[in-house]
């Protein structure tokens, strides 16, 4: 298997993170516990993830378990970017949601390499330190492989249902020009 190389990720406004941060402390409450640096590489690890899934094709999507959602995985589908991984992307943060113990983070992402004049952009919603309920690969009960949107094992019955809490999930992907 090869490996590919983490692209560059530049932050357009950096500035604003701690502003975002020191709004959802004030109005919630709540710490916001995840510096602009575990976003940047999170983006990074993301923009390999999910190339590396559209390059495999239909089994995909299982490369994309630490990065998109439930939801998200089930609507995968492979052949979306035509073109090779990025080497450098953009980021700015746009928004940030609240509700009483979580965060979102609406994001703008661009990305580039050398070949291509023009760059993939997209919106992420991105949800931050959020307890969330994903498909274990492999059923606890019997061991058969499950598919990524699937909560119950259609072999035995048991749920593959496992509560995390991921620092980052990529919840909607939306593509703009």
């Amino acid at each position: 298997m090869t490996t590919t190389a983490l692209p560059d990720v530049t932050v357009e406004n950096p500035k604003e993170w701690d502003a975002l941060a020191a709004e959802v402390a004030q109005s919630s409450g709540l710490l916001f516990a995840h510096s602009l640096a575990d976003l940047t590489d999170f983006v990074a690890r993301a923009v390999v993830a999910i190339y590396a899934a559209d390059a495999a094709g239909e089994g995909g999507s299982e490369l994309l378990r630490d990065v998109y959602s439930t939801e998200l995985l089930a609507r995968f589908r492979p052949g979306q970017f035509t073109m090779v991984p990025p080497t450098k992307v953009g980021l700015r943060l746009m928004a940030v949601v609240q509700d009483e113990q979580s965060f979102r983070l609406r994001v703008k992402v661009s990305m580039t390499n050398a070949l291509v004049v023009a760059p993939v952009r997209m919106f992420w919603d991105v949800a931050a330190g959020i307890p969330t309920v994903v498909a274990s690969a492999k059923c606890p009960q019997c061991g058969a492989p499950s598919p990524t949107e699937e909560l119950v094992c259609s072999h035995c019955g048991a749920s593959l249902a496992v509560a995390q809490i991921k620092p980052f999930l990529i919840e909607r992907t939306e593509f703009f020009a």
